[in-house]
């Protein structure tokens, strides 16, 4: 059943950077070499813009490197947990402002936990990583989904005391 979870959870052989015995996919060389120097998986291309995917702050997954980082893994999967606890939280996040402030705090957490690793004040882990990336994708997701609804029915009803007619 873990494996299992850790498949899915992984969209199968998609969310992990190549071994350098695969084929390569969207590289144009067949060097094996060169595939493993720089993976051209389309995971991996997917996510390069957004993502260092430093091995030594990546999970693996069966020997293979995830195609982001831990802290990106956290970040994506509090995203679409946001995504998915939407209909259950609606009632809660509709018009409030505590979203945004719960937003707001997870960013300057991430800023904290950024300035104190280059500054060696601390090294954090990856499960530290992963658990301060969650609730940033989690708290995103509600947000942006609140401040798309928000904009949706913002116009005033319209009705005889604010209509241009007189």
């Amino acid at each position: 059943a873990a494996s299992t979870a850790a498949w899915l959870f992984s969209m199968g052989p998609g969310l992990y950077r190549p071994a350098p015995s695969d084929p390569p996919f969207l590289s144009t060389s067949q060097d094996p070499a060169s595939v493993a120097a720089q993976p051209m998986h389309w995971n991996y291309v997917l996510f390069s813009s957004v993502c260092h995917a430093k091995p030594e702050r990546s999970y693996f997954l069966r020997g293979r490197q995830m195609a982001v980082n831990s802290r990106c893994t956290g970040f994506f999967t509090g995203l679409w947990g946001g995504l998915l606890l939407l209909p259950l939280l609606w009632h809660r996040i509709y018009g409030k402002k505590w979203v945004l402030f719960a937003l707001l705090g997870c960013v300057l957490i991430q800023a904290v936990d950024v300035a104190g690793n280059v500054t060696g004040a601390w090294v954090n882990t990856l499960g530290l990583r992963f658990w301060l990336g969650l609730p940033l994708g989690l708290f995103l997701a509600l947000a942006l989904a609140d401040a798309f609804a928000s904009r949706r029915t913002s116009k005033p009803p319209s009705s005889p005391t604010n209509s241009p007619i007189p």
